[in-house]
């Protein structure tokens, strides 16, 4: 019966990491698109859009240490003996 749960519980930590990665993959892609927009003269010279580019790349830089962090705990977990 232990050895089930274990497992049960492994496999919650692979599908959360899972999620994680994907989240993280989407969030970096994101990020890469925000920097070309940033370099985008049209973008700059508006004031209202470069704040507005700019919360947003707060947001998703928060989000992907958010994610960075999750996976990194969990790693641990997973490699800690039980």
């Amino acid at each position: 019966m232990r050895e089930k749960k274990a497992t049960l519980q492994e496999l919650e930590t692979q599908n959360e990491m899972e999620k994680q990665r994907k989240q993280l993959k989407r969030n970096l892609r994101t990020l890469n698109y925000i920097s070309l927009l940033l370099a985008n003269d049209h973008m700059v010279k508006n004031p209202k859009r470069l704040e507005e580019i700019c919360n947003l790349k707060e947001g998703i830089e928060r989000q992907i240490i958010k994610n960075t962090s999750t996976l990194n705990k969990n790693r641990k977990q997973q490699f800690t003996p039980h």
